[in-house]
């Protein structure tokens, strides 16, 4: 697999994936078509106003007098098998249980149990600790989810912003399993060997 490209601010690749910038409203035009087309089957209608919730969910009204029902969705771009098309995958039925599902069990939905422990969960330029919930990474309704393998590479500056100490090179994604932050990340010592290693500019 080629790298990725990281900065601070923007995730990209090199296969044809939505940016987080337009994450919002690409997975929800293709959540709402997804779910017209399964409402059509099980009896339920979208109203129009429901195409214009996107950041919140999305509602479903059952055509016969049921209640209404709100779903939030991500959209999960698996990179481990190529050629898949992003997925959009429904978490959660109240804005309360999707902000506390946790990682772990948002893997549990994604990814097969024999891939489980080789893959991670991406967001932007962070990989996913298993221990935290999606409020506490600020992932919302229609946000884009990348699965990678364990040690994908990365192309990212580190070091501090500054012209003079920048410096591109590859990196894995952290690991997954912690999340103390009395702990150095493996990418971050690596950026700091970098650091050390390079020539001091006179």
């Amino acid at each position: 697999m080629g790298a990725h490209i990281c900065t601070a601010q923007k995730t990209e690749t090199n296969e044809a994936v939505p940016s987080s910038s337009s994450s919002s409203s690409y997975s929800s035009a293709a959540a709402v078509e997804g779910l017209k087309s399964s409402a059509d089957k099980e009896g339920k209608q979208l109203t129009s106003s429901d195409e214009e919730t996107g950041a919140t969910g999305i509602t479903i009204s059952k055509a016969e007098g049921g209640k209404d029902m709100k779903i939030f969705q991500i959209q999960f771009v698996d990179e481990v098998h190529e050629g898949r098309a992003p997925l959009t995958v429904t978490v959660a039925n109240t804005e309360e249980e999707f902000r506390n599902t946790t990682v772990k069990d948002l893997q549990r939905k994604l990814i097969p149990e024999d891939e489980y422990e080789n893959t991670i969960l991406v967001y932007e330029c962070s990989t996913l600790k298993r221990n935290r919930t999606l409020g506490s990474y600020n992932i919302q309704h229609g946000s884009v989810i990348r699965g990678l393998w364990h040690g994908e590479p990365f192309v990212g500056s580190c070091g501090p912003m500054s012209s003079d100490h920048e410096y591109e090179g590859y990196f894995p994604y952290d690991d997954d399993d912690y999340d103390d932050p009395n702990v150095i990340s493996r990418r971050e010592s690596m950026e700091l060997v970098v650091m050390m290693q390079k020539p001091q500019q006179n």
